[in-house]
C-alpha cells in the first residue's frame, strides 16, 4: 500500500514537473515587454528636479533643505537621485546609468520572488519553484496598480519600489523563521533595525507598514507552540522602526506641503472620518486587486501545488485555526492603517504609485495564507470536489489560470507601448546629449535658451514628455535649473 501511495505522489510529481518546464514559458512572456521598455527609460520631471537640486547646493543641503521645506522622506530623497550620483562619480552616459538602476529595481523583483518560492516551498520540485517564481515576479510587476512608476522612474524606484521589496522581504523571512521555530539572531536583529530605521523614513505609510509586520510575526510567535518569543529582540527592531517613523513626523516640511496641497485644516476630522473611509478604501483596493488576471492566476498555480494537509476544520483549536488565517489578517490590518493615514494626510485614497506599495504587502498576506490554508485544508477540499466532480483536472484549472493572465490589463499596455521603443530612445538620447552632464555645482546659470528636439509621437503613456510646449512650465524649469540655462523650449516639428 505504501509502495502504491509512493507511486502516486510520484507519478504526481512528474505531471506537476512537466507542467511547470512548459508553463514557465508564459511569465517569461508577461515579464519580456517590461524588460524591453527599459531601453526607453530616462529621467522624469521629479528625477531631473531632485538631480537639479543635489547640482545646485550638494547632497546634504539637499537633504537638508528638503527635510525643512518639503517633507521628511530623507531615504527617498537620496534613492530618488542614486544614477544622477553614479554618473556624477563614475561618468559614463547618464542614460545607462539610468536604465541600469531601473534594471536593478526590476531584477530584484525578480530575485525576491524567486528566493520566497525556493524558500516558502523547499519541498516542491525545482522546476515548480522556477515556474511559482517567475509567476510571483510578474504578478508583483504585471499586476500592480502603476508599474510605470515602480520600475522606470528613479523617484518612484526610492520612495516606493525599494521600500515595497524591503517590507515584502522581511515579512517573508520573518514568517519562515516563526513557522521554523527559529529564534533572530543577533545580526538579524541589527540588519532588521538598521533597515528597518531607513526603510521607515522613505515614506509616512513605510514605517507603519514595517511596524504592522514586525508586530504581527511576534504575536504569531505566541500563537504558535514552541516558537521562541523574543520580545527584547522585537522591541528593539520596533524601536528602531519607531525612530524612522517620528524623523518622518517631526519634518517642519510637513507643515508647509500640506499647506501648498491644502490639508493642513481639519486634520482631527478627517482622523474621524477617516476610519469609515479607509473601510471603503479597502474594500475598493480589494476589488481592483482581487479581480486582476495576474494575481487570480498566482493564486490559482500556487494552491494547485502547495502541500496539502488534512486536518478538519472542526478539530482544530481556536489557537491553530487563528494560525492559518493570521497572515491575511495582519495583511488587512496593515493595508487598512496604511489607506487611513493617507486619508488623514491627502484626504482621499492613496495615489496608484502608493498603491503599488500595498499590492505588494496584499500578495505577500495572501501568498502565505494560501499556503497554511493549503496545508491545513487542502487535502480535505480537494478531496471534496474530485469526489463531487470527478472529472476535474488541476492542470486543466492551471492552465486556464495562466490563459487568463494574458489578458492582464498592463501586460496588454506594455505590449502596445512596444511599437514606440525606437522612436522614445532616440529621442532620449538626442535630448541628454544635448543636456549634456547638466550643470556643475555653483557654476552660473548660463543666459541663454536650450531648444530640445519634439517628440514625434507626443506623450506615449508611461513615457510622458517631461519637457511642455509651454516654456514658462515647471517642470520646464527643472530642466533648465540641471542644464544650467535660462530655459528649455521644444523645437517645433519639423514638416515631412
Amino acid at each position: 500500500m505504501a509502495q502504491v501511495e509512493q507511486r502516486r505522489v510520484s507519478e504526481h510529481a512528474g505531471i506537476d514537473d512537466r507542467f511547470a518546464g512548459r508553463a514557465v514559458w508564459l511569465p517569461i512572456l508577461i515579464i519580456g515587454p517590461f524588460v524591453i521598455l527599459l531601453f526607453c527609460a530616462f529621467p522624469h520631471t521629479d528625477d531631473i528636479c531632485f538631480a537639479a537640486t543635489w547640482r545646485d547646493v550638494g547632497l546634504i543641503a539637499m537633504v537638508r533643505d528638503l527635510y525643512l521645506t518639503f517633507q521628511g522622506r530623507i531615504f527617498s530623497f537620496v534613492a530618488a537621485i542614486v544614477p544622477f550620483l553614479v554618473h556624477g562619480t563614475l561618468g559614463g552616459d547618464l542614460l545607462v546609468d539610468f536604465r541600469a538602476y531601473c534594471a536593478a529595481a526590476l531584477g530584484a523583483t525578480l530575485a525576491l520572488a524567486l528566493w520566497g518560492c525556493n524558500a516558502l516551498l523547499p519541498t516542491a520540485s525545482r522546476s515548480i519553484r522556477l515556474f511559482l517564481g517567475l509567476m510571483l515576479a510578474a504578478v508583483l510587476v504585471a499586476g500592480s496598480p502603476q508599474p510605470e512608476d515602480m520600475i522606470y522612474w528613479a523617484t518612484g524606484i526610492g520612495f516606493y519600489t525599494i521600500p515595497s521589496l524591503f517590507c515584502l522581504g522581511v515579512m517573508i523571512w520573518l514568517y519562515l523563521q516563526a513557522v521554523g521555530m527559529k529564534p533572530l539572531g543577533a545580526s538579524a536583529v541589527v540588519v532588521l533595525a538598521a533597515g528597518g530605521m531607513l526603510i521607515a523614513t522613505a515614506t509616512e505609510i513605510s514605517g507603519p507598514v514595517l511596524l504592522a509586520i514586525v508586530v504581527g510575526s511576534f504575536l504569531h510567535r505566541w500563537l504558535l507552540a514552541g516558537a521562541p518569543r523574543q520580545p527584547l529582540a522585537h522591541a528593539l527592531i520596533l524601536g528602531a522602526i519607531a525612530i524612522g517613523i517620528a524623523v518622518v513626523l517631526l519634518s517642519p516640511g510637513n507643515a508647509i506641503r500640506m499647506r501648498t496641497i491644502g490639508t493642513d485644516q481639519g486634520i482631527g476630522l478627517r482622523a474621524l472620518i477617516g476610519l469609515p473611509m479607509a473601510v471603503a478604501h479597502l474594500a475598493q483596493f480589494l476589488v481592483r486587486r482581487l479581480t486582476n488576471p495576474a494575481l487570480l492566476a498566482w493564486l490559482i498555480c500556487l494552491l494547485c501545488v502547495a502541500p496539502r494537509g488534512d486536518r478538519r476544520p472542526r478539530e482544530m483549536a481556536t489557537r491553530a485555526l487563528l494560525t492559518v488565517w493570521w497572515p491575511l489578517l495582519t495583511t488587512m490590518i496593515t493595508i487598512y492603517g496604511a489607506l487611513w493615514i493617507g486619508h488623514v494626510a491627502t484626504g482621499r485614497l492613496l495615489e496608484q504609485r502608493a498603491l503599488n506599495y500595498l499590492h505588494f504587502v496584499l500578495v505577500g498576506g495572501l501568498s502565505l495564507t494560501a499556503i497554511t490554508a493549503s496545508a491545513a485544508y487542502g487535502e480535505r477540499v480537494w478531496g471534496m470536489i474530485e469526489v463531487r466532480w470527478p472529472r476535474f483536472d488541476k492542470a486543466k484549472l492551471a492552465v486556464a489560470g495562466l490563459l487568463f493572465m494574458l489578458v492582464t490589463p498592463h501586460f496588454l499596455q506594455a505590449v502596445q507601448i512596444l511599437p514606440y521603443v525606437g522612436p522614445i530612445h532616440r529621442l532620449a538620447q538626442e535630448r541628454f546629449a544635448q543636456l549634456g552632464d547638466g550643470k556643475l555645482p555653483g557654476a552660473p546659470i548660463a543666459d541663454r535658451t536650450l531648444v530640445l528636439p519634439a517628440a514625434s509621437d507626443g506623450d506615449i503613456p508611461w513615457f510622458a514628455d517631461p519637457v511642455k510646449n509651454d516654456p514658462d512650465a515647471w517642470t520646464n524649469g527643472c530642466v533648465a535649473r540641471y542644464a544650467g540655462v535660462r530655459s528649455v523650449e521644444i523645437a517645433p516639428p519639423t514638416s515631412n
